[in-house]
């Protein structure tokens, strides 16, 4: 309870938005709550199967009872981590106290909890903490002998990750060659096959897309996360997982009880065969030191293996003695996490650091923004595209926020900024930019501060001393309230007189190719109220009917809300598609439609007295001229 109470604790001071991943996994739970609450059972399984595309959804799943429990908050999904440091706890002290007592399962659970790697995790929203009381718990079943039960976690494991046969395989071959006879018999199997079994519907649909993201892993972060040798990354491994202080004891202790045991008898000797075990459940170890992305926390479900080998060997040691040693890991803990002692740090990891009350802006800018699509031109730790796109997914902001980050083509970059509202970038500041993942964000920036198309409208300074710069696209959109609205003298357009679901009709567009460019023009005319922020969807298709582009977007950016708008009201639009696809000469067609972002729905086409409607009566179909 102890350990449980500061995890609580320090999660309820920490005030700093989450990075890149755990924002990522935190929007998509709040996806999938969303998609209970709007489209019940069948809703929420439609969503299960699509949710992440090429990564187990079971993290996504688990924080739904917490958010009916707690509300719709991020911090909430929180909830799950304690729940699985509860599990890891249970599971540790059952193994310690069935190969050393009752005290070595007390042990190996403070060991567990003082680890910097375990307490660290149990403070993000990443997979690592689950899989580790997963793994966890799955150990303790194949040894007591469980095997379906061993293989129904195994099966949600795999759920959580793809990897996770890797963190069992030793200890499963361990128990294969123990346990020989029972290999030969088909209920063995039988009682095994739910590790196959419950996640193979799941990646029966991606598993393409599963399998080139594991072939890929490690390639384009290979620099952020370090590309060091074995030795080198063994040290940072040791550094960041279960401390020098943990590993150098384990050693020690190791070496203490070899010396011991040639004082006892072969019956007295209690720890040899727990220690094939551990042996067992640590060799993954060797995958990761020589594997090829060499991120620390992917070894956190095998730490809980080095916490028991540690009880077991200071079980029989004296209590002043185990007091001695394991004092200096609880202070450790105390100071990384809340500094107790001051602002210096015990351990230089990666994923422990002290709680930070500050308070990053993202709901106020994501309010500001209103609707729209967005582009981020940086990429820091509490500064990206993630952390953004999680506000706009707790406010229900209706957002469409990418980054110019993992972007490699210049010419994708130019393209999206075409088709945004907002570009945002973070100038200075003390987080270090993600230059790996980012590098061509600066010349988005570039391009932006010298475009006319673009005007800065307002900046918020951020706590670590940058200063967020929002831009907007001027060059887009035009508002009458009442009609009247003469738009530039370079409009022109096309008569369309399309009706959509009776709410809004287009009743103009045109368009002009260019050599790697076109643009489009809409002007659309309230007819009744709308009911829903709709977007519009374009698809731009070549002489051979083939989609080369599309400029989907919020109808005006939702500036203002369509919910505002009032029959008669008049807008004009004006829309760049930059692609190399797009030739002067070659001719186009303009697939046009209006549809609700949050079901999906197209509106139908009432009305089309120019435009000839297409795709089942859901859009107009447009000859660029």
């Amino acid at each position: 309870m102890f350990f449980v109470t500061a995890t609580i604790v320090w999660l309820r001071l920490d005030r700093l938005p989450p990075t890149w991943d755990d924002a990522w996994y935190l929007t998509n739970s709040l996806t999938m709550f969303d998609a209970l609450v709007d489209g019940g059972v069948s809703g929420y399984f439609g969503s299960f199967w699509t949710i992440l595309g090429f990564k187990g959804p079971l993290i996504t799943v688990l924080p739904t009872p917490a958010y009916l429990v707690f509300g719709r908050h991020a911090w909430a999904a929180f909830a799950v981590n304690v729940a699985a440091m509860l599990v890891l706890f249970a599971a540790i002290y059952r193994l310690g106290e069935k190969y050393g007592g009752s005290r070595a399962g007390v042990i190996a659970l403070y060991v567990c909890g003082a680890m910097p790697m375990l307490y660290g995790l149990s403070r993000w929203f990443l997979v690592e903490y689950v899989l580790t009381a997963t793994v966890a718990v799955a150990v303790l079943l194949l040894i007591e002998g469980r095997a379906l039960a061993f293989g129904v976690v195994c099966g949600f494991g795999i759920l959580l990750k793809v990897n996770f046969p890797i963190y069992v395989a030793g200890i499963f071959f361990y128990w294969a060659v123990t346990h020989r006879a029972l290999l030969g018999r088909a209920r063995t199997w039988l009682a095994l096959s739910p590790a196959v079994l419950i996640p193979a519907p799941w990646y029966g649909m991606h598993l393409r897309k599963v399998w080139q993201v594991a072939l890929e892993a490690g390639g384009p972060t290979a620099e952020f996360y370090g590309n060091a040798g074995p030795v080198k990354y063994f040290v940072r491994l040791v550094r960041e997982g279960p401390s020098f202080y943990f590993g150098v004891l384990l050693a020690v202790l190791l070496v203490w009880g070899i010396i011991d045991q040639r004082r006892v008898t072969d019956h007295e000797r209690r720890w040899s065969v727990p220690l094939f075990l551990l042996l067992a459940w640590m060799a993954p170890f060797v995958f990761f030191v020589f594997g090829p992305f060499q991120e620390t926390r992917y070894t956190a479900p095998l730490l809980p293996a080095m916490a028991l080998g540690i009880a077991l060997l200071l079980c029989s040691r004296g209590r002043v003695v185990t007091a001695a040693l394991l004092a200096f890991p609880l202070v450790a803990m105390a100071q990384n996490s809340f500094g107790v002692f001051g602002t210096w740090r015990v351990n230089d990891a990666r994923y422990i650091r002290r709680y930070d009350k500050s308070r990053w802006p993202r709901a106020e800018i994501v309010r500001r923004l209103r609707s729209g699509k967005v582009l981020l031109g940086s990429d820091t730790p509490h500064f990206n595209a993630d952390t953004l796109a999680l506000a706009a997914k707790e406010t229900r902001a209706p957002l469409d926020i990418s980054t110019t980050a993992y972007e490699e083509n210049a010419a994708r970059v130019s393209e999206q900024l075409s088709g945004i509202a907002y570009f945002i970038y973070k100038d200075g500041g003390a987080e270090r930019q993600a230059w790996v993942l980012n590098k061509l964000g600066a010349g988005a920036v570039e391009e932006v501060q010298h475009s006319s198309d673009f005007a800065e409208i307002w900046q918020m300074t951020m706590p670590d001393g940058g200063v967020a710069r929002v831009f907007q696209n001027y060059w887009r959109n035009s508002f009458a309230r009442g009609g009247g609205l003469a738009g530039r003298a370079d409009d022109r357009f096309n008569d369309c007189g399309s009706v959509f679901g009776e709410q809004i009709a287009l009743t103009g567009i045109s368009a002009r190719a260019l050599d790697g460019t076109l643009e489009v023009k809409y002007r659309w005319r309230c007819i009744r109220p709308p009911d829903h922020e709709y977007w519009c969807f374009t698809h731009v298709l070549d002489d051979r009917d083939q989609v080369v582009g599309y400029l989907d977007h919020p109808i005006l950016d939702g500036n203002p809300s369509m919910l505002s708008w009032l029959p008669g009201d008049e807008a004009i639009e004006r829309r760049r598609l930059r692609s190399g696809a797009i030739q002067v000469r070659r001719r186009y067609a303009l697939r046009v439609g209006v549809f609700d972002k949050a079901s999906g729905q197209n509106l139908r086409v009432t009305g089309a007295p120019t435009c000839p409607a297409s795709t089942e009566g859901t859009a107009v179909l447009v000859q660029v001229r």
